[in-house]
């Protein structure tokens, strides 16, 4: 006997059509991406309709049952019903809900540390509210390596400003890297906001010009506060930023994204490991201090062999308040040191995001080939903290031009770090994932 589907909440037309397409979708068998490939809509977009919040336009509701074979014209009256229940227009709010959204998900638990960053965005806060609504609005954009707390901060620090925001919080994970697979198109991006502010799309189809112009309309001198967490590229988030307003848009990603720094005013915020006190910090908040303090020479090496990663130390803790594999620091600390273990040690069973060899992974699987070949050549070359140009070179091959190009996208993606005067450096946990990755392609 199948799972019985939760209801959808509320009474009257409305509820009963966001009912009635989610049943024709499921009847016809289709999961929302693959209708809305067949129909020409965002994934978001049907999501809305489902959820029955904004009755959709009639194009929409008619193109979402006419896909799933449903005869849309039987539904008609229906919709006219929902339609004026609701008394939405495609350029208004809905009636009744003058509600500022409040979209920001849970912070991260016992978030530790990040006391300068915490300042420097808090900064960047009051810099937004002096601005009189004149001025484009302030953005900052925080990168780092895989598992370093971009989203985490950022979700710290919203949540401890939101307040200060009268037009409300927005958030949108943008799926540039991770288990998702296919990043959010722009389109989808300014669809998703669009429906947070509690509006329609401007057309059954808009184009990208089209939707950005609706969005900037409705953002234009809103104080709010954006999270655009995980993103690609510079594409993906350009089209996002109003063109005026008080506002506070941050950006995470692991691509360093210089083009919103040059052409966009963007501030950067590039963050490395924890301070050594705040590891321990945060090992002790999960693991008990009275634990952790029983050996501080092995907690110091735990520290060091994570390499003063948060998603890796809270890992680590998990595996020590469990203590069925890992009774003491020192054991823990002994399996981490194995090279051919300590991937294995640093994942948790059943997710994907818990697992520093899969957060890993998606950095490696957006890189170009003849990056993700470099970087294959020098993690299994060189298992070394430091290494030069000239030796990276020459293991790559090819033109020292193109090598460095090579370089150079690791680095902006924080495979690689670069550390000035023709220097890199290749941390442990990337060049043994590189090693896998080289052997698997051998």
């Amino acid at each position: 006997m199948g799972r019985r589907k939760t209801p959808i909440t509320g009474s009257g037309s409305a509820a009963q059509l966001a009912l009635t397409l989610s049943k024709a979708r499921e009847s016809a068998g289709f999961t929302l991406r693959e209708l809305a490939e067949r129909i020409g809509y965002s994934p978001s977009t049907l999501a809305s309709a489902e959820r029955g919040r904004l009755t959709p336009s009639w194009a929409v509701t008619e193109a979402f049952l006419n896909g799933c074979g449903t005869p849309a014209a039987e539904w008609r009256s229906l919709w006219a019903a929902a339609k004026t229940e609701q008394a939405v227009d495609p350029v208004n709010p809905v009636a009744g809900d003058e509600r500022a959204p409040a979209q920001l998900p849970r912070g991260t638990p016992r978030f530790t540390g990040r006391v300068r960053e915490l300042a420097h965005l808090d900064a960047l806060a009051e810099s937004a509210e002096r601005n009189d609504g004149q001025a484009p609005p302030t953005v900052c954009v925080i990168d780092g390596t895989a598992g370093v707390g971009k989203t985490a901060l950022a979700l710290q620090f919203a949540h401890l400003v939101a307040g200060r925001f009268s037009g409300g919080q927005l958030f949108v994970n943008l799926q540039g890297y991770g288990p998702c697979g296919k990043p959010l198109t722009p389109q989808e991006v300014l669809l998703q906001l669009m429906h947070g502010l509690g509006h329609s799309p401007p057309s059954p189809t808009p184009n990208i010009d089209e939707l950005a112009g609706a969005y900037r309309t409705l953002a234009a001198r809103k104080n709010m506060l954006i999270v655009l967490d995980n993103a690609l590229n510079v594409e993906q988030v350009r089209p996002v930023i109003p063109g005026y307003g008080p506002g506070l848009i941050i950006i995470t990603s692991r691509n360093r994204l210089h083009g919103l720094v040059v052409r966009d005013d963007a501030i950067q915020l590039s963050l490395d490991g924890l301070a050594h006190d705040d590891c321990l910090a945060l090992l002790a908040s999960i693991a008990t201090s009275q634990f952790v303090g029983s050996d501080p020479q092995a907690a110091d090496r735990l520290v060091q062999l994570c390499e003063r990663l948060p998603l890796a130390l809270r890992i680590a803790a998990f595996h020590l308040t469990t203590r069925r594999d890992y009774r003491s620091l020192s054991e823990l600390a002994a399996a981490l040191a194995a090279d051919d273990r300590c991937l294995d040690v640093l994942s948790v069973d059943g997710d994907e995001t818990a697992s520093m060899r899969s957060v890993l992974s998606w950095s490696y699987h957006s890189l170009p080939e003849d990056a993700a070949r470099a970087f294959r050549v020098i993690g299994k070359s060189l298992m070394r903290p430091e290494f030069s140009a000239a030796q990276a070179v020459e293991l790559i091959g090819g033109s020292r031009a193109q090598a460095l190009a090579q370089l150079h996208a690791l680095t902006s993606v924080h495979m690689f770090h670069d550390l000035g005067d023709d220097r890199y450096a290749l941390h442990r946990l990337v060049a043994l994932y590189a090693s896998e990755q080289a052997r698997g392609c051998s």
